[in-house]
């Protein structure tokens, strides 16, 4: 059971969850609801959580957890009455960040060039696992920039 490219995808998300966690600790508190990138600085980390589950979730996985309700995370300036300060999104990382370990676990290189229904299209699971890369490095871009505009120190 082959796992070299699976277990590089693996370190990779997890270095990016290193930043992601960096971006909720380094926020000022006056920045957190604040919009960067069009959409308030904590829904961009929310996004990016929630968008694992919703990107790697397939038919027989365990179903998606969400700790905020309606549009949330869905960048649509969504009015949120739930918590979700930087408590919530640090406990929120980490229960993502042990969903990816165990998703990890289950997947080996034969799995990894299997393809997988996303959004309608079929993609080598490789793939799906490369945009998941991509979109949180994007929104971590995000977050560093408001960061930096707002004389904090950026993850990157």
């Amino acid at each position: 059971m082959e796992r070299k490219v699976t277990d590089v995808m693996a370190q990779t998300i997890s270095s990016q969850f290193m930043l992601v966690e960096a971006d909720i600790k380094n926020c000022p508190d006056k920045l957190w609801e604040e919009k960067c990138g069009g959409d308030p600085y904590w829904e961009q980390i929310y996004h990016v959580l929630a968008g694992v589950y919703v990107m790697l979730n397939f038919p027989g996985d365990p179903a998606p957890v969400f700790p905020l309700s309606g549009e949330a995370g869905r960048l649509k300036g969504a009015v949120v009455t739930e918590p979700h300060g930087k408590e919530v999104m640090l406990k929120y990382l980490e229960e993502t960040r042990q969903y990816l370990i165990n998703y990890f676990k289950r997947l080996d290189d034969s799995m990894i060039f299997t393809e997988k229904d996303f959004f309608g299209r079929k993609l080598p699971l490789l793939a799906i696992l490369a945009i998941v890369s991509s979109h949180i490095l994007y929104h971590v871009g995000v977050c560093d920039a408001a960061l930096r505009e707002n004389g904090a120190e950026a993850a990157m």
